[in-house]
Parts: C-alpha cells; sequence; structure tokens
C-alpha cells in the first residue's frame, strides 16, 4: 500500500516504517416483642386479609416488575450500547439463524467466536470486525449493506453479551487475542482483513501479531484500527473503579445512543458490571514495547473530535508495521463511526482495492 493509496480528504499518509444484588443482601434484623403494641390501621386491615382487589393489584405489579426483568435481559442480549444506531434489534430467533446459518467456504467450520453479518459463498475476502468495550458483534449489523457483494462479513462475539451472554467475559487480553487467532487460522480459502474500534483495535492487533508469529501463514491482508492509541501511547485512564454516576456520564459523553440504554435502570444494572470488566481488562493490557512488527499494510481512523485519541496517538500505529501506513479523521469525537459508517467502509475497500489488486482475482 503506498502513501497515495489511501489519500482523500483528511488523509495523512506515512509511508514505509515511518449493585443490585449487594442492595437485595440486606435481611430486615429479627423483631423483639417486649410488649404487645397497638396494631396499625394498616396492620388491621391486613389482620382481615387482602381484600380482593388489593391481591389482584400486587399480583400485577409483580408480573409487570417480572416482565420488565425479562425484557431489559432481551434486550441486553439482543444488543449493546452504541448498537450502530439500529432502531429496531433482530429478535433472538433471528440472531441464531444468523449464527446457525454460518458455513464458510473452502472447508473451515462454524465457530463461535465469529457471526456471519454477512454471506458470501465465494469470498475474494473475509472482513472481520473487532467491538469496542462493552460492545457485541451487533454493533456491525449495519454493515451488512454497506460491504461489496464479494465479501463475507463477520463480526466477533465476545463472551459475556448477547448470545454468549451465560459465559463470563474475559478478564486478560490473552483470553480473548488467542482463541481467536485460533480461529481465524481455520479461515481459509480467502484473504482476513482487520477492522477494530477502541478495544476492539488493540484485540484485532494482537490477534494480527499472534498469526503473524505462526510458523503457517495465514493470509492476513491489511490491519484497520480505529479510535485508539497505538501501543506505544497507551495510558490507562482507571474507569473500571470510576463510580456508576463517573461512568455514566463517561459512556453518555461518549455516544448519544448510550444515553437511551443507560436511562433503562435494568439495562444499566446489567451492562455496568460488563463494561467495568472491559476497561479492568484495558487497564491491565501491556503491548510489548517495542511492539511486534506486521509485514501488512496498517491504516489508522479517528475523530477529529474525541477527547482521548489525537493524531499524534493514532500516528503511534506506524510503529507495528514494516509495510505502509495512513491515517485519515472523520468528523465527530469517539463514536464517529456511528455517522459515517457508509464513507468509512468505502474508504477502507478503496484502500484495499487500489492497493491490493491480487484480492481481485476472487
Amino acid at each position: 500500500m503506498t502513501a497515495e493509496s489511501a489519500a482523500g480528504p483528511g488523509t495523512r499518509p506515512i509511508s514505509g516504517r515511518a449493585g443490585c444484588s449487594a442492595a437485595r443482601s440486606g435481611a430486615p434484623g429479627a423483631r423483639r416483642r417486649c410488649r404487645p403494641a397497638r396494631p396499625s390501621a394498616a396492620a388491621a386491615r391486613l389482620a382481615d386479609g387482602p381484600k380482593p382487589a388489593d391481591a389482584e393489584a400486587t399480583a400485577s405489579g409483580m408480573r409487570t416488575r417480572r416482565t420488565a426483568r425479562r425484557h431489559a435481559r432481551r434486550a441486553f442480549m439482543e444488543s449493546s450500547l452504541t448498537a450502530s444506531g439500529q432502531s429496531k434489534p433482530p429478535t433472538p430467533t433471528t440472531e441464531k439463524r444468523r449464527d446457525v446459518m454460518h458455513r464458510p467456504a473452502s472447508g473451515t467450520s462454524l465457530h463461535p467466536w465469529f457471526r456471519q453479518v454477512r454471506n458470501c459463498r465465494a469470498p475474494r475476502l473475509r472482513l472481520i470486525c473487532f467491538p469496542h468495550a462493552g460492545g457485541s458483534a451487533g454493533f456491525f449489523r449495519s454493515w451488512a449493506g454497506l460491504v461489496p457483494d464479494d465479501v463475507e462479513l463477520l463480526a466477533v462475539r465476545y463472551p459475556g453479551r448477547e448470545d454468549r451472554f451465560a459465559e463470563p467475559p474475559a478478564q486478560r487480553m490473552e483470553e480473548l487475542a488467542e482463541p481467536i487467532a485460533q480461529a481465524c487460522a481455520k479461515l481459509t480459502g480467502s484473504p482476513l482483513v482487520f477492522f477494530g474500534h477502541s478495544m476492539g483495535a488493540s484485540v484485532a492487533f494482537e490477534v494480527a501479531a499472534r498469526l503473524a508469529a505462526a510458523p503457517v501463514a495465514t493470509g492476513l491482508e491489511a490491519l484497520f484500527v480505529s479510535g485508539r492509541p497505538g501501543p506505544e501511547k497507551l495510558r490507562s485512564r482507571n474507569l473500571a473503579d470510576a463510580s456508576d454516576e463517573e461512568l455514566v456520564e463517561e459512556l453518555v459523553a461518549m455516544s448519544g445512543t448510550n444515553a437511551e440504554v443507560l436511562a433503562n435502570p435494568e439495562l444499566r444494572e446489567l451492562f455496568l458490571p460488563l463494561i467495568r470488566t472491559d476497561y479492568r481488562l484495558l487497564d491491565a493490557y501491556e503491548a510489548a514495547v517495542p511492539p511486534p512488527t506486521l509485514a501488512v499494510p496498517v491504516v489508522a481512523y479517528y475523530g477529529d473530535q474525541d477527547e482521548h485519541v489525537d493524531e499524534d496517538a493514532v500516528n503511534a500505529w506506524s510503529a507495528v508495521t514494516r509495510s505502509s501506513f495512513a491515517t485519515r479523521s472523520f468528523p465527530g469525537g469517539h463514536f464517529y463511526l456511528e455517522q459515517h459508517a457508509a464513507p468509512l467502509v468505502a474508504d477502507l475497500f478503496a484502500c484495499l482495492d487500489t492497493n491490493a489488486p491480487h484480492l481481485d482475482q476472487g
């Protein structure tokens, strides 16, 4: 990939190497009865037993609360914060069918780490997308209509969310990078391209580094990273230990979609422990210095109003490749790609099609 290949508006090419459970746990203390107490009016009414209307209202309220909890849990499993602006997520049946459909070409087998967002019987390449902290494979649902017809789009399924909700989330980067790298090694027959946003950028890089160190080449063609400083510029923000109020404020500031989800107490109760776990993983993550170098082109994207990822931070990704490197900014903050998914995907494939003509061989 040459410096001119990734050129475009805003592009700066660089060539060469350049708790709720705690709240419920308090049990009322035992009552001491020193003398008979005068029954209250409420107690007197209860002594006669609940009136039919009262009993019906109580049962109805309990049913309503149980239904709300079920709906909140289902909504959390079907989607996650900043779920790419989808107005109505698919039903669980649709999501399950989408997973079961995945029968990759060239003898590769179905694997629980990937969701097939867009099927292609004989793809010229596979684009694998890595979600952000607290995110899920569903974040890339809207990309299905943006990629070319001859591309298979896969999204990584982190444990602890959507249809892997019952599994414990990863505590260390190795718990994600190593099994995902093993799964990618089985995707033969078509070149691979990685795109990772925020935490997903680090996960994608660690997977790429493991594939590069493997004794057998795996066909990775390019790495696209987004909204994340390069390995040598990473700094811990200690968000995992922030209060609920501070954490919610931070999440809402990053994306308007977060505000809608976090306004629901049931969803907030489910989501905050997960995002804390992801942030704790990032706080503990220490990339190798100097980072391992890849032999594939690297392109770094970022929002020009992102308070924590600036041009200097994304330029640090140039140290991870012996091939070409370029950056491009888009208007917006950390989740700029919510508003600019179409031009982002178009730019990604323009880079690939212009600078990797062998990918067109099918």
